[in-house]
């Protein structure tokens, strides 16, 4: 078979049934082998691609599974998937046990993993991701370069197990977002120089972290290659907004080790005008071009006109 003309849509319940059993089955032998990109998330799978070489199957999968799916199948059928690059299981609920299968797996070429969960509900969760650090053997994952673990509930226990890990060679980009990340998980994330020293872009916003947390962001050595970071803050109506403040963002901006930064996200994080203007008077994030403190993303000269158009 030289072409390919798939245009299928399943439910949650065919996913688990019919689709895996398809895959297990060898009913899509001809694209398996060669499928590089892989996405699966809530609530309704899709899989959309035609008059594409077989070799060139690129993008092939998108998908979104039924929340009262159980989400074992899709996990399992990963396995059947070993040249993927990219594999996206965001906003799925896979857990203990699906964290626990994925230990398994070798996945010599995949360099995008995201297990992202949802405001809603946790993917792994803290305790699969105790389980999948502990389990798994990340030589199995060498190129891996990017990592999403938002929105998972990961906390200070959560980051002692990440930086116990095996190193991670080629990673890039590291994503936290909206976890339970305290002062002390801050603390223990910016002690691994194997998880930190290559990476280029690191999201911890949305966290639970305060002002001691930029004094650990700020001193670490590891972090001298980072170009984006995000610390935005986290508003809740019932309990304020989890912020750094003036304070904290003067740290970052007093960095020796940020220097390579080119975009920063401080939104959220009370940062008043004296604040702002502390930061334009820095000379340490000389290579900064993009800068957010509010709600959307400004470059620095727009930073600039917006901050002393005021006085």
């Amino acid at each position: 078979m030289d072409r390919l003309e798939l245009d299928l849509c399943f439910s949650g319940d065919e996913i688990s049934e019919s689709f895996v059993d398809c895959v297990k089955s060898g009913s899509f032998s001809c694209c398996v082998s060669d499928l590089t990109l892989l996405q699966i998330e809530e609530p309704v799978y899709v899989i959309n691609h035609r008059n594409r070489k077989a070799k060139d199957f690129k993008d092939v999968m998108r998908g979104e599974i039924n929340r009262q799916t159980k989400k074992i199948s899709t996990v399992a059928l990963v396995y059947y998937f070993n040249n993927v690059e990219y594999l996206n299981l965001r906003s799925n609920r896979i857990g203990v046990d699906g964290a626990s299968m994925m230990g398994s797996f070798t996945l010599k070429k995949l360099q995008v993993l995201d297990l992202s969960g949802s405001h809603e509900a946790p993917n792994i969760g803290k305790e699969g991701f105790l389980q999948l650090t502990s389990n798994m053997d990340w030589s199995n994952f060498p190129n891996l370069t990017r990592l999403s673990l938002a929105q998972n509930r990961l906390d200070a226990e959560s980051m002692i197990s990440l930086i116990a890990c095996e190193t991670f060679p080629r990673l890039k980009a590291l994503d936290l977002f909206g976890n339970k990340l305290d002062n002390d998980a801050i603390e223990w994330l910016v002690a691994s120089e194997r998880v930190l020293s290559n990476l280029t872009e690191l999201n911890i916003g949305y966290n639970e972290y305060f002002e001691e947390a930029t004094h650990f962001i700020a001193n670490c050595p590891f972090l001298k290659n980072l170009v984006i970071l995000n610390m935005a803050g986290k508003v809740s109506y019932r309990h304020g907004a989890k912020s750094i403040g003036d304070n904290g963002v003067n740290t970052l901006f007093n960095s020796d080790y940020l220097e390579n930064l080119t975009s920063i996200n401080l939104s959220n994080n009370n940062v008043s005008d004296e604040g702002a203007k502390n930061i334009y008077k820095s000379n340490k994030l000389k290579n900064l071009t993009k800068i957010n403190l509010n709600s959307h993303l400004s470059t620095f000269e727009e930073f600039e006109r917006t901050l002393f158009k005021r006085e």
